[in-house]
């Protein structure tokens, strides 16, 4: 069992969580829950949790500043934060800082979550293969040195990567590194969230112009021999400690630009634009409702996919994007939920979230826009031929004392009447010979209860010209004759 620490200051979302899953079922158990980051740092102290799932705005000590502490006392388990919507920008901080995943407070449901914990599980069983890393440190720096910065991106499968198989790629980046960069002072090479490697090294001012063919020495090393295509981010030059780790965050940070593809480039020269900075969100979103009430879908398409190409030119924020279309999604959802009660795009929420680049997300649009087409086209028909349903049984209803024959009611409808006979029992369960007489003998039957008419009118009222024949099937249908019926209106039957 994983122990997991559960940090919110909000009681209902502490029990929520508690009780979403069967966390035992799941492989982990409650350790202990707390109200903000002071308090679960020394809770943390005590318990040990494998897992800690973290609110990030709380009282006392927040969830950012609770992780900067956890760091700093070498916690070595996983972090899941919680956030809302408009907390973009703590949540990038809080990855930098090493957690692994984030889910939105507003919108999680119990599959997601169970998604992922199971997805935490080999994660947590790796944590040494994951957190691995060497570091060779000099002896102390004079004071012309500066410090060089790469963040190595490896290619997204090797997340996905067996255990035995994700150390043969470390042991080889390691031997690709040393190759490179040789016995620097200082070198550091870390192992983060996988496919992620860290790498810094102190240099005199006299080698600065050599360092700066370092990235794409170390791009197209990886990819001749080993066949990784791989991005380096870069920050050179740097001076001191303080600001040796500022460079680190930066390319950190920076590194979400490769949602739209691989680049080896330096940090300062990569700009991630707000996508408020771009349109207003609240009259997309609208004008995205307005296409799925008019079926204007192949419209709405068109445009999502502009947008996002948009987003691509322009470099947007990759959460921004993603949160985006997520909130695009929830609005359909609603509308569907509003309109035809009914649910669409079911699990697209998280699927979103788990897109690794611009392609992965543009491919989800299209899926969801086909799902969207297709329900909004079945829904219209099942809406026409409920229309039409009705349409005939109010025509019935209207021509109750005539002598309604399927021919009649096939050519009132425009139909085939053999199609006509398939269609009503398919949309109501019954065939129409069945739902005729059933009209017409509980009609009858109220006719008769009132006691103001002989039998003989009640049969000409529904449409039976010999009085004898309708009694037989008023009997057939009820199990009692006609005359039966008091002109009190009490059915006296033995």
């Amino acid at each position: 069992m994983y122990s997991t620490l559960i940090v919110d200051d909000e009681d209902g979302i502490k029990i929520g969580l508690k009780t979403i899953v069967d966390w035992e079922e799941l492989g982990y158990k409650i350790a202990g829950t707390a109200g903000n980051g002071l308090e679960a740092l020394e809770m943390t102290e005590v318990i040990r949790p494998d897992l800690i799932i973290t609110d990030i705005l709380m009282p006392k000590m927040n969830g950012i500043e609770f992780m900067e502490a956890l760091k700093e006392r070498g916690y070595k388990g996983k972090i899941v934060v919680l956030s809302n919507y408009g907390e973009i920008d703590y949540v990038k901080t809080a990855m930098k800082l090493g957690a692994e995943d984030y889910i939105l407070k507003v919108s999680y449901s119990r599959e997601e979550f169970t998604e992922l914990l199971k997805k935490m599980k080999p994660l947590l069983g790796t944590q040494t293969a994951k957190t691995d890393s060497i570091e060779i440190k000099s002896t102390e720096q004079s004071a012309d040195s500066f410090y060089q910065i790469f963040l190595i991106v490896l290619p997204c499968f090797v997340k996905q990567l067996q255990e035995a198989e994700y150390e043969k790629i470390c042991h080889k980046v390691r031997v690709v590194m040393g190759e490179i960069l040789g016995n620097r002072s200082g070198l550091s090479i870390s192992f983060i969230q996988k496919n992620k490697v860290a790498v810094s090294f102190s240099t005199g001012a006299e080698r600065l112009a050599d360092d700066t063919s370092i990235p794409a020495k170390i791009e197209k090393t990886l990819s001749l021999y080993l066949m990784l295509k791989s991005s380096v981010i870069y920050s050179l030059n740097n001076r001191g400690g303080e600001n040796k780790q500022a460079a680190m965050d930066r390319c950190f940070e920076k590194s979400a630009a490769l949602f739209y593809g691989t680049l080896t480039l330096e940090e300062s020269r990569i700009r991630l634009e707000k996508i408020s900075d771009i349109f207003d969100l609240i009259t997309v979103t609208n004008r995205y409702r307005r296409y799925v009430k008019e079926r204007m879908l192949e419209k709405m398409q068109d445009e999502i996919q502009s947008v996002v190409l948009n987003f691509r030119e322009k470099m947007a924020d990759p959460y921004e994007v993603k949160d985006f279309i997520r909130q695009i999604i929830i609005a359909v959802q609603l509308y569907f939920d509003e309109v035809y009660k009914t649910e669409v795009l079911k699990g697209y929420r998280s699927r979103v979230h788990e897109c690794e680049d611009i392609a992965e997300l543009h491919d989800l649009i299209n899926s969801s826009m086909d799902e969207i087409n297709a329900r909004v086209t079945e829904l219209s028909l099942q809406k026409e031929d409920y229309e039409v349903t009705e349409n005939i049984k109010r025509y019935i209803q209207k021509n109750i004392d005539t002598k309604l024959t399927l021919n009649d009611v096939a050519q009132f409808a425009g139909f085939n009447p053999n199609y006509l006979s398939t269609f009503f029992k398919q949309k109501t369960g019954q065939t129409l010979s069945y739902y005729i007489n059933d009209q017409k003998m509980k009609y009858a039957q109220k006719l008769l209860e009132t006691g103001s008419y002989k039998v003989k009118e009640v049969s000409e009222r529904v449409g039976y010209d010999d009085a004898f024949y309708f009694s037989r099937c008023f009997k057939k249908y009820f199990g009692y004759s006609p005359k039966n019926i008091s002109k009190n209106g009490i059915s006296e039957i033995m």
